[in-house]
């Protein structure tokens, strides 16, 4: 070939290079010393180069104009292009509708397995700056696969990408995030599965979270599981998802010294249990022989057989057979007469009983006589009495003083009606019953109690009410609130979901709905002086509380009442936000509280420095924020932290002496702390084991009175109480 050819048909390939590739600058000093032949060449290509493109270049304005041109053509002709996604609308927002509409789009994702796959496209430059992952994987290439998730959990992980919001619809989608999470860097995914599988894994899903924080490695969501499980023994032993455990799972589990159980009988059985589907599984006909063979020595050694009585040693040993003769005889010998035997070594010669929190309650109840006289103490003789007792003052004395102080902060509460299910008057005077209700929020005013029903529940009505005064034996009869009627509209015109709910002192009731998938969050305001009529309904605009429901979850509200307005402060625990209502003007708006969501509030009783006292999702951490900085619209809140509370709270208020109470997931007790003082909890009521992961509700009357609802649910069934006290003890 001619070499004139040559370095023209080279000076044009590197001059096409050049055009081809206008962000990347190449230099002279970029070029190795051999190419000396072409050095000259390029450095007079800038020149040439410029002059080229000025002229191919496609002119900015003469775009602009040619496209207005068209809008303008397509306006009169009714062909407009909606632009509605790009008008008032976040930065993200705008992105995630590009992706959607598959706008510009340059990277694929191929989910799930073979015949049963989803695609999702995407924009490379969103998902390499939400995690150095996605750089890597898409550096050379377009299309990925994705096996070993399903299509709405990957969606799920796009609009976090996007939007920066989390949305997960059930257990099993924030398993796969969960465990996921780490090895993506995606940061914000871990925290919010891990909240919804904590805020979801009581009652259906504790085994599920055990085994999901497992494979997961979260040690702290496992031994948040393992703590539930404990917590609630009896009822997770009867779970199927019980004979889904692994051996060395149940051996690990079974060696914890606070398994909830009323006797060691209870072990004995579910281990038998798991043992036979163990049988059964592999198709084999059950023996005594195979039953213990398939429980191993592990399991078989975490069983405190001494613990038990004779009589109850003897039945389950008779029933079972799983043990040998020798090993009968040891156990019966040793807990009629202890120590007189070896135990063999294939047994546990453990004599103490597992940590049964009902000892503690049964001598509470003991010494409940002495309450009222025990009140007077003063805490300042208990620091005196502690200090002595450290070397003067017996053991046994010193526990029964401690165990005053405790008794001292008891608030006296009466029982006003005990049920076992809830009897609902229809429309015709007939009653249907129910028993799976479960109460969420509870209000007082009057003579009558007015409580909110979880809506999955079955009940003919979420709003119920019942007079407040009754007796305890005597079964309440609820009454549709406010009317039978009110739950036979349509087209969002009834409450979709209540999920919060507060009296004010004239006489209203003002309810949280959180909505539905088709219909937006609202405030309704009934009168309840006059016929329980609706006074007003006010709806959230989209700038508030999010018109995808997907993008907000309201949980909580409280009323500030003043001279000249009364304002509701609400929370949206998806938001960092308080949302704030005016009754005055019927507006709305929201005060941003950065970096952190909210599941539960109380408001100060203080008009001058009131105080909005704030609690997040998986922490036992109280704030607060100036209720004055929440009236200013479209502001910022200041949060301040105030303490810590020995469990994560799920309801909280505050009476008019500004005494806090608080009631706790999983916990069969009540706290309380005086806001005019230093952070100091203190323990106002405690009954025996309930179990139910919202034990109590909580409300709070005109004349100061305290309501409480308690709740134990068991296998057997599930009781209620409605109990009063005078508040600010």
């Amino acid at each position: 070939m001619d070499p004139n050819r040559l370095v023209s048909a080279s000076l044009l390939i590197l001059t096409l290079a050049l055009l081809s590739h206008p962000v990347q600058c190449l230099s002279r000093t970029t070029l190795s010393d051999e190419a000396t032949s072409l050095r000259f060449e390029v450095t007079e290509a800038p020149d040439q180069r410029e002059e080229l493109e000025l002229e191919i270049l496609p002119d900015f304005g003469e775009i602009v104009q040619a496209y207005n041109e068209k809008e303008k053509s397509n306006k009169n002709s009714g062909k407009t292009e909606d632009n509605s996604w790009r008008i008032d609308k976040s930065f993200a927002e705008r992105l995630e509708h590009m992706r959607n509409l598959s706008k510009l789009t340059d990277c694929l994702f191929v989910v799930g397995d073979d015949g049963n796959t989803t695609k999702f496209e995407a924009h490379k430059l969103v998902l390499m700056a939400a995690s150095p992952v996605f750089e890597a994987v898409f550096a050379n290439r377009t299309i990925v696969r994705v096996r070993g998730w399903t299509s709405e959990e990957f969606s799920a992980l796009l609009n976090f990408i996007y939007s920066g919001d989390l949305c997960i619809g059930n257990f099993e989608v924030a398993c796969t995030l969960l465990y996921h999470a780490n090895s993506l860097q995606l940061n914000g995914v871990t925290d919010t599965a891990r909240g919804f599988i904590y805020n979801h894994m009581y009652p259906d899903h504790l085994w599920k979270a055990y085994h999901c924080a497992k494979s997961a490695a979260d040690q702290d969501l496992f031994e948040a599981a393992k703590e539930l499980i404990s917590e609630h023994t009896s009822q997770t032993f009867k779970d199927r998802a019980f004979n889904d455990l692994s051996r060395d799972d149940l051996a690990s589990l079974l060696a914890r010294d606070d398994l909830n159980v009323k006797s060691e009988v209870e072990v004995f059985e579910a281990i038998t249990r798991w043992g036979l589907m163990r049988v059964l599984k592999e198709g084999k006909t059950p023996s005594p022989e195979l039953i213990r063979e398939k429980i191993g020595a592990a399991v078989l050694k975490q069983i405190r057989f001494l613990t038990m009585t004779g009589i109850e040693f003897s039945r389950v040993h008779t029933s079972a057979q799983l043990l040998t003769y020798e090993e009968g005889l040891a156990i019966l010998l040793n807990i009629n007469n202890p120590g007189v035997l070896e135990m063999p070594k294939s047994l546990s010669s453990l004599t103490q009983k597992r940590k049964n929190r009902a000892t503690i309650t049964r001598t509470l109840k003991t010494f409940g006589v002495y309450t009222s006289t025990l009140s007077r103490l003063s805490l300042h003789w208990g620091v005196f009495f502690l200090h002595v007792s450290s070397n003067t003052m017996s053991p046994f004395f010193a526990a029964i003083f401690l165990l005053g102080l405790c008794l001292a902060n008891a608030i006296n509460f009466k029982t006003i009606y005990e049920w076992d299910r809830f009897d609902f008057i229809l429309p015709n005077g007939q009653i249907k019953q129910n028993s799976d209700a479960y109460l969420q929020y509870m209000a007082v005013f009057g003579e009558r109690l007015i409580l909110s029903l979880r809506k999955d529940s079955g009940v003919p009505a979420q709003l119920v009410w019942l007079p407040t005064s009754g007796t305890s034996t005597a079964l309440p009869k609820l009454a549709p609130f406010p009317s039978s009627d009110f739950y036979k509209r349509v087209n969002c015109d009834s409450i979709q979901w209540a999920k919060g709910m507060e009296t004010d002192t004239d006489g209203r009731l003002w309810v949280l709905d959180q909505g539905s998938d088709h219909c937006p969050s609202k405030i309704w305001i009934f009168d309840l002086v006059n016929h329980d009529t609706t006074e007003r309904v006010h709806q959230f605009p989209d700038t508030v509380a999010s018109h995808s429901y997907n993008n907000r979850w309201l949980i909580d509200i409280v009323l500030d009442k003043t001279p000249d307005d009364q304002h509701a402060f609400i929370i949206d625990s998806k938001s960092e936000h308080i949302i704030v209502y005016s009754r005055k003007t019927d507006k709305s708006w929201s005060v941003k509280t950065p970096g952190k969501k909210w599941v539960h509030s109380a408001l100060s009783p203080n008009r001058e420095a009131g105080q909005l006292y704030l609690g997040r999702a998986l922490s036992d951490t109280l704030y607060s924020v100036s209720v004055s900085e929440l009236k200013n619209e479209g502001g910022s809140a200041a949060v301040k932290l105030i303490g810590k509370w020995t469990r994560q709270p799920n309801r909280m208020l505050i009476d008019t002496s500004n005494v806090l109470y608080a009631a706790f997931y999983g916990q069969s007790y009540t706290s309380k702390w005086n806001i005019s003082e230093p952070f100091r909890e203190q323990r106002f009521y405690e009954v025996g084991q309930l179990d139910a992961i919202q034990p109590f509700t909580l409300a709070l009357d005109t004349t100061n009175t305290l309501w409480m609802t308690e709740r134990n649910q068991s296998m057997s069934g599930t009781k209620h109480k409605l109990l009063k006290a005078a508040a600010g003890a």
